[in-house]
């Protein structure tokens, strides 16, 4: 029975996290705020479930086409929303630019390497992120790093 509670509980508390990320990317930064007043650990606080072969759906962002991934964190989906000042409210509230998720990826990762077309704003997160300490070099898991595509982000923000 303990088992169940246990899981039961966890389950809930990714559900929480999961309606805290939908408010991240949907940038609503009254919303977030709020939430951060009532529980200033969503910054910090990763998932320890994400997308699976088995489970893929359940962690799936369709507003910016993004799964969410064990280890992941509220930065790492306003990154991916391009939500520049959501993020800035989460690092003011002690998220770290430098978290990884169980795939080794950085928010910076997440908003370099986005499947969603808006090159100014991904530019501003970028931009932040790594104005707060974010590594261009850092590896993922893969080896990839973000610096290629945060080169093209920062061209293409002045091709019109």
């Amino acid at each position: 029975m303990g088992g169940r509670i246990a899981h039961h509980s966890i389950r809930h508390m990714e559900t929480a996290s999961l309606d805290f990320f939908r408010l991240v990317v949907a940038g609503n930064i009254d919303d977030v705020a709020r939430r951060l007043t009532a529980s200033r650990a969503l910054a910090t606080a990763s998932l320890d479930a994400g997308a699976t072969r088995q489970d893929a759906a359940t962690f799936f962002l369709p507003d910016i086409a993004h799964y969410v991934y064990r280890g992941d964190t509220a930065l790492h989906l306003a990154a991916a929303a391009f939500r520049r000042p959501v993020a800035e409210l989460l690092i003011a509230n002690g998220a770290d630019c430098r978290a990884r998720n169980r795939r080794g990826a950085e928010p910076l990762h997440y908003a370099a390497d986005a499947n969603q077309w808006n090159p100014t704003a991904q530019a501003e997160v970028i931009e932040y992120l790594t104005s707060v300490g974010a590594d261009p070099d850092a590896q993922d898991a893969s080896g990839a790093v973000p610096g290629r595509p945060i080169r093209i982000a920062e061209a293409k923000r002045y091709v019109r």
